[in-house]
């Protein structure tokens, strides 16, 4: 399940859409619209959440490095 903590368009905001494509340089579009899309409507409807675990390969970054590729200032 994908969520942010974000309260406001100001400010602090939502950053799902780039979480959302940074996702998907790691993982298949099915599994990344489940985590995104299919999970939170069933959330919503008050259904179960299958659980499902998978590791992702991503490249070692410190967590500054991580930050700054999420946030789009570094490639």
């Amino acid at each position: 399940l994908a969520a942010s903590d974000a309260h406001r368009a100001e400010g602090r905001t939502f950053l799902m859409k780039d979480a959302y494509e940074y996702c998907l340089e790691f993982s298949d579009k099915e599994y990344v619209d489940e985590l995104f899309y299919v999970n939170p409507h069933k959330v919503l409807a008050n259904e179960d959440i299958e659980p499902e675990v998978r590791e992702i390969e991503t490249e070692k970054l410190n967590i500054k490095d991580k930050i700054l590729k999420i946030l789009r200032f570094k490639d």
